[in-house]
């Protein structure tokens, strides 16, 4: 039994491991694109309200940049703690990206797979990436010879709007 519950704890830690988002010291872009009105609004994850589940804000920074506003329970202050990030839209191809600039400086990215006025799905690019980039033309290079491939995202999150 033993055996069973630190094997199934292995396996949750390497779930929790495995989903985190890529992390550049560079963008691939600079926000260049308009604001997407439909991305507007108060976004929640598909288990909200589960316990320790956040939300997400976003509004206008520029017109061409947000501002997010992560929201994330806090069950020991029994309040929401907050951290804000700017953001922007870039175009690869077809295909749409949102970068999230940091609090640690650091740039994190996600296609956006759907997006409609109630919901939008999201593809965070997988942390299993070794690869480290200190121009920002490299990185959209590697990003754009890899981003038809599934397995360079992780799992698709989809989040709607209230």
């Amino acid at each position: 039994m033993r055996k069973l519950i630190l094997s199934l704890m292995a396996f949750v830690f390497a779930i929790a491991f495995i989903a985190c988002p890529y992390q550049s010291s560079v963008p691939f872009d600079s926000p260049s694109m308009g604001i997407d009105a439909r991305l507007l609004g108060k976004w929640y994850s598909t288990n909200y309200p589960q316990k320790n589940s956040g939300f997400h804000v976003m509004s206008k920074k520029s017109a061409r940049e947000y501002k997010v506003v992560e929201n994330n329970w806090n069950s020991s202050k029994k309040t929401f703690t907050q951290k804000v990030y700017r953001a922007w839209l870039s175009k690869l191809g077809r295909n749409t990206f949102l970068t999230v600039h940091t609090n640690d400086n650091k740039f994190v990215f996600y296609k956006l797979s759907s997006i409609s006025g109630t919901t939008v799905m999201v593809d965070e690019l997988t942390n299993n990436i070794d690869e480290k980039f200190s121009q920002s033309a490299q990185l959209k290079a590697f990003i754009m010879k890899n981003m038809h491939l599934s397995f360079f995202y992780n799992k698709t999150k989809t989040y709607y709007k209230k």
